[in-house]
């Protein structure tokens, strides 16, 4: 018998993200998506006008960020919607629309910053004492003079908007052939039973003892990569183009200076980690020469082998249930209020918990200011993956904490810490799980978890 992945209509509600909360429909989006379109031009209107008074240069702030909230908003549910099923033109198209509604508003203000810097401090100085108002954006207006010496003139940040679309289609290419037209073969399940293969199972399969399912299922996954290579190459050659074009358009020095800069981070700190990793290989070098011993790898470690128990212990499923009960306990060090947030999360819409026929792989925490954050998952019941949920709550809590205590204007956080709120989660949890393991052999499969 043949095990194929289930189409998303066979997947109950319970179990799937609740859009409506930004969106009740798709008609509401539609009539959000007009509205904004309309008004986008009218930002055009403050051009050569920002100087001429503080009103006027917190009037243009305050319209332009009510109008990205907004785009973040129709964006979000968009590329959610998207995610939901890859192979739905419906919703390809309003993340289409989307991604080209915020080229029409980054062109509608692409005069906004190198205007801004060609108002003297001093202007702008007397602009924060006039305008109480203003203060707020003290540190939004100093993080656009310190990339000064990139930003562009009026009329070449407009072409660079107008790039925008054209910059990024190689990665949606990609996108939307990963998840919707990628398949993968059938192999033998532990079972023997033929199913079809699919980036959930394939970490699931990871993670077992048998080798050959281990190796069948390796394989496999990268069958229909190896296929299309040269498709792949071809859209990656282009993607680094698009990097290439970006840094020599800004006369940055390089591709990962430009990439660095969005967050103020010197190269030098990119570089210092890598030297530091590969001065402290040793550790790693051990660990896998212990795998090789226990796990009687003659031929050697491979990559099939590196998600592999290293002891003897019989592999558990986790329902649902199950694991969100498990992060409900680990995570009790960080306080009442944060497992009553995170208890609202589990029933109140916030996670898409089941993998389904065209879904995005793997896992990602999303959304947009002024709603809940969400998260997306393709839950397969192992042990990795009540550490994905623990891992992607912990990105979803540092989202809501940030949305309901910033001002929009900096109701984000750089990517440099984003990391920081979901492995303290998943170092918790472990901890948690090695605290009230059942016996040795069960604390030495959390150890190595």
């Amino acid at each position: 018998m043949e095990i194929k992945q289930k189409q998303r209509s066979e997947i109950s509600n319970e179990f799937k993200w609740k859009l409506e909360d930004i969106f009740k429909s798709d008609e509401m989006w539609e009539n959000e998506f007009k509205r904004i379109k309309e008004i986008i031009p009218g930002l055009g209107t403050y051009k050569g006008k920002l100087h001429t008074s503080a009103k006027t240069f917190l009037e243009f702030i305050q319209k332009m960020h009510n109008i990205e909230e907004t785009i973040g908003r129709l964006y979000a549910y968009a590329h959610m919607r998207n995610d939901e099923d890859k192979s739905l033109s419906k919703y390809q198209e309003l993340y289409d629309r989307v991604s080209g509604l915020f080229v029409e508003y980054n062109q509608s203000t692409a005069f906004f910053e190198p205007e801004t810097l060609s108002i003297p401090g001093e202007t702008i100085k007397q602009f924060m004492n006039d305008e109480k108002n203003l203060q707020i954006y003290s540190h939004f207006l100093d993080n656009i003079i310190r990339v000064k010496k990139y930003t562009l003139s009026s009329n070449e940040e407009r072409l660079m908007a107008l790039a925008g679309e054209v910059r990024s289609a190689a990665n949606d290419i990609f996108g939307v052939w990963d998840n919707a037209d990628i398949i993968f073969p059938f192999i033998k399940d532990e079972n023997d039973q033929d199913i079809q293969l699919t980036n959930a199972l394939y970490g699931k399969y990871q993670q077992y003892s048998d080798r050959s399912l281990r190796k069948d299922s390796y394989l496999g996954l990268y069958k229909p990569y190896l296929e299309h290579r040269n498709m792949l190459a071809s859209t990656y050659s282009s993607i680094v183009k698009s990097h290439i074009f970006n840094a020599r358009a800004r006369g940055y020095s390089s591709t990962l200076a430009a990439a660095l800069d969005a967050n103020a981070i010197p190269t030098r700190v990119y570089h210092t980690l890598i030297k530091t990793t590969n001065e402290n290989l040793a550790p790693l070098h051990r660990y896998n020469a212990l795998r090789k011993k226990l796990l009687d790898l003659n031929s050697g470690v491979h990559d099939y082998d590196l998600r592999a128990p290293l002891f003897e212990f019989k592999s558990r499923e986790y329902t649902w249930r199950q694991a969100k009960q498990l992060c409900l306990k680990g995570l009790q060090p960080l306080g009442k209020e944060y497992l009553a947030i995170l208890k609202q999360s589990f029933g109140k819409g916030w996670v898409d918990v089941y993998e389904n026929k065209g879904k995005r792989s793997g896992a990602y925490s999303s959304g947009a200011y002024g709603v809940h954050p969400y998260v997306l998952m393709n839950y397969n019941g192992t042990l990795s993956d009540v550490f994905t949920l623990a891992h992607e709550m912990g990105h979803a809590l540092h989202t809501w904490y940030t949305i309901n205590n910033q001002p929009y204007v900096y109701g984000d956080y750089p990517i440099f810490l984003a990391e920081v709120a979901s492995t303290t989660n998943e170092a918790l949890l472990q901890k948690y799980l090695i605290d009230h393991a059942g016996g040795k052999k069960e604390k030495q499969a959390f150890l190595n978890a």
